[in-house]
């Protein structure tokens, strides 16, 4: 609880440039209940990492369970930026090559 945002609070002060830990502040906030924290940590994260997955997946998390159908459309495009399909096409992470029908 208190204890543990307030070391991350601290970690953040230290190193305020550390994607990750405005990730875990995101979900720490959405936790609380606290969406627009949660939406700047997550903004924040993405700014200084913006090819984070994890990041992308807890802030879609917090999006849907708001029913935000919009912000998850927003986010997927945002995605789909960061992380163009490979040539070949990609299934689940996994690149085939291009003579390979899937």
């Amino acid at each position: 609880g208190a204890d543990a945002r307030a070391a991350l609070r601290e970690g953040l002060r230290a190193a305020p440039g550390h994607a990750p830990l405005h990730t875990l502040l995101g979900s720490m906030l959405d936790a609380d209940n606290d969406v627009e924290g949660a939406r700047a940590a997550f903004r924040e994260a993405l700014r200084l990492h913006p090819g984070d997955g994890r990041t992308f997946h807890a802030w879609a998390r917090l999006e849907a369970r708001l029913l935000n159908w919009e912000g998850l459309r927003l986010l997927n495009e945002q995605a789909q930026q960061a992380f163009p399909p490979s040539r070949g096409g990609a299934v689940g992470g996994v690149s085939f090559p291009d003579d390979v029908v899937v």
